[in-house]
């Protein structure tokens, strides 16, 4: 029984990590066909997860094209823009 239950843990384990490639290797090539740009590109953070992961996968597609600005506006939580 140890055996079948650790053969179906490794299964869903290798499942989920073939989900995430494939989500990461769509979501790159979704940014990649909507972004072109033959100038630096630039990019607002507001510091919350939204943007922080739209820049992540920006700079993925254009590498140091990319320059990202974060204003505090003083609305952030304590230490959230750290």
């Amino acid at each position: 029984l140890r055996a079948s239950f650790e053969r179906v843990r490794q299964e869903i384990e290798r499942t989920e990590a073939e989900a995430l490639r494939t989500l990461d290797g769509l979501l790159l090539d979704a940014v990649r066909v909507r972004l072109v740009s033959d100038v630096p590109v630039g990019a607002f953070l507001s510091g919350g997860v939204d943007s922080t992961v739209a820049a992540l996968l920006i700079h993925r597609a254009v590498g140091d094209g990319l320059t990202c600005i974060f204003v505090d506006n003083g609305v952030m939580r304590l230490d959230e823009a750290e």
